[in-house]
C-alpha cells in the first residue's frame, strides 16, 4: 500500500501540468489508499494473536 501511495504521488508530481480533474482523481486515490492502510494497521493492532507457538 505504501509503495502504491508513493507511486501515485510521484505520478502527481510529474504530471502537475495536466487537467485539474485528473489531479483530483489521483489525490482521491492517495486518500483512499491512506485510509485503507490506516484500517489495516488498526485491525492488525486490535486483533493481534495471543497464541504462543
Amino acid at each position: 500500500v505504501l509503495i502504491a501511495i508513493t507511486g501515485i504521488t510521484l505520478l502527481i508530481l510529474l504530471s502537475k501540468d495536466s487537467e485539474p480533474t485528473k489531479l483530483m482523481f489521483e489525490a482521491g486515490a492517495v486518500l483512499l489508499l491512506a485510509i485503507a492502510y490506516g484500517v489495516l494497521s488498526w485491525s492488525a493492532n486490535k486483533f493481534k494473536s495471543t497464541k504462543k507457538y
